[in-house]
């Protein structure tokens, strides 16, 4: 990207240089960013996951995540500056203020698929069984569960077979749509609740917060530790555990490593994949055959 070669070449130092060419082609490649304006489309929920990334897969402390949310924070400043980038806001600057210091690294932890059982088995309102259903099923981030819109989850006829098959339409990284299949216990506790419990609201969002405005990623963590505290689960449980939690369990079942990349649309260090029809029909199947029930 010509623009973070200039970007860098605006640096002193030549360990900054170094440090921050890596950092910030890192959370590119994360982010699939091939172009600068895309970085215009970005939120706090996007620099927020990356951080949770390197948090949670990569083992960062906040201390060495904060200097990496700088070289960011820096890149944006310099982009905006110049006004032929569409560049107007700056997600990186907030994230970096919440950042703290950290004396040891969180613990990986997910549920098990009994305590996922559980855990769903704790869930009160609709609102709750539909979203933590889906999370658990899917492994989609807390930004890509939010930015669901009413539109994106529907059902098919099959002519072929006659039978039904349910779909949700998932905003990945750098805004690229991936048509996920649902299970039909997913998809119907996602139409129970916007059928029977979704406050009215203009916005288009499924979930939508008790005031009629779309949910925000503080209010879905503040959820996860109620309902696991409610479990009766020891564990220190986030958000992200959710997501790690399919991912264990696919692993004890077989799925290969690729497979489970798919289904979680990670993005390797190493790679700027980029998702095509035949692995999105195989992470599908994967996902098809994989299912957390609530308990009755």
């Amino acid at each position: 990207m010509k623009e973070l070669d200039l970007f860098i070449n605006s640096l002193s130092s030549e360990k900054t240089k170094k440090n921050y060419r890596i950092w910030i082609e890192d959370f590119l490649i994360y982010s699939h960013i091939d172009n600068v304006n895309k970085l215009g489309e970005l939120g706090i929920s996007d620099i927020i996951d990356w951080v949770n990334y390197l948090r949670n897969e990569k083992n960062n402390l906040d201390n060495s995540i904060k200097p990496k949310c700088q070289a960011l924070n820096s890149f944006y400043i310099y982009l905006m500056e110049d006004r032929k980038y569409n560049i107007n806001n700056n997600p990186a600057m907030y994230v970096l203020k919440k950042l703290k210091p950290q004396k040891n690294p969180s613990k990986r932890t997910f549920l098990t698929p009994e305590e996922q059982r559980i855990f769903l088995d704790n869930c009160k309102s609709k609102r709750e069984i539909a979203m933590f259903t889906l999370f658990l099923n899917t492994g989609l981030r807390i930004s890509e569960v939010i930015s669901l819109q009413l539109s994106d989850c529907y059902k098919v006829i099959i002519p072929e077979t006659n039978k039904e098959a349910y779909f949700i339409n998932v905003r990945r990284k750098g805004n690229k749509i991936q048509k996920m299949v649902l299970n039909k216990e997913t998809f119907e506790a996602i139409k129970d609740y916007i059928d029977n419990a979704r406050k009215q609201s203009i916005y288009n969002n499924i979930f939508i917060s008790d005031k009629g405005t779309p949910m925000m990623p503080e209010s879905i963590h503040r959820t996860v530790k109620k309902i696991t505290k409610r479990a009766g689960i020891n564990k220190n449980i986030s958000a992200h555990s959710l997501r790690r939690s399919i991912a264990t369990a696919l692993y004890n079942q077989g799925v290969d490593i690729n497979g489970i990349k798919d289904v979680l649309g990670h993005a390797s260090i190493s790679t700027t994949q980029i998702y095509i029809r035949d692995e999105e029909e195989r992470a599908n199947k994967i996902l098809d055959s994989y299912s957390v029930s609530k308990l009755n």
